[in-house]
């Protein structure tokens, strides 16, 4: 018997997927292939005290089945068994740095931009809000602005005090 359970992981993220192998009494198989097949990948690995351990890292979200087969050996029969994984999005980190900023001067905010784990992001746009109003550019348009090495900026001029609804 293959005992696995259903996944979960981040994109691009490396789990180490645990498969154990028994016989029908629950002692530790120790001889022996297993194929695992995930996302048109094949991992081939022996079992080592009932246990085999895969490492995975899947870069799109999605669900996945996996199939897993132990070949058999003169001793065991072949049997196998399939799972999900599960592939989310990654949760960004937005840290807004805290400029020095001059009233009546054009200001540049910068925010950083990480996955959870510290790892820059690279990709993506930040819509702007400042005091809950959200930015807009001479059309009216929301400013994005992208997101390159983990960080992205806006330049904003603060009114001067009293200057405010001019």
């Amino acid at each position: 018997t293959i005992t696995s359970s259903n996944a979960k992981m981040t994109v691009g993220e490396t789990i180490t997927y645990t498969l154990t192998t028994h016989d029908a009494y629950k002692n530790k198989i120790n001889e022996g292939i297993i194929t695992t097949k995930i996302n048109n990948k094949t991992y081939t690995n022996t079992i080592n005290n009932g246990i085999t351990l895969i490492p995975i890292t899947i870069n799109k979200t999605g669900t996945y089945q996996i199939t897993n087969t132990y070949t058999g050996t003169k001793n065991y029969q072949p049997t196998s068994n399939t799972k999900t994984i599960t592939v989310t999005k990654k949760t960004p980190k937005i840290t807004i740095n805290k400029p020095n900023i001059t009233a009546g001067k054009t200001n540049t905010i910068t925010t950083t931009i990480t996955t959870t784990d510290g790892v820059p992001l690279n990709e993506g746009k930040i819509q702007w809000k400042i005091n809950g109003i959200t930015q807009k550019d001479k059309n009216n348009k929301t400013i994005q602005t992208q997101i390159k090495d983990g960080t992205s900026n806006i330049n904003y001029n603060i009114p001067q005090p009293g200057q405010e609804n001019k």
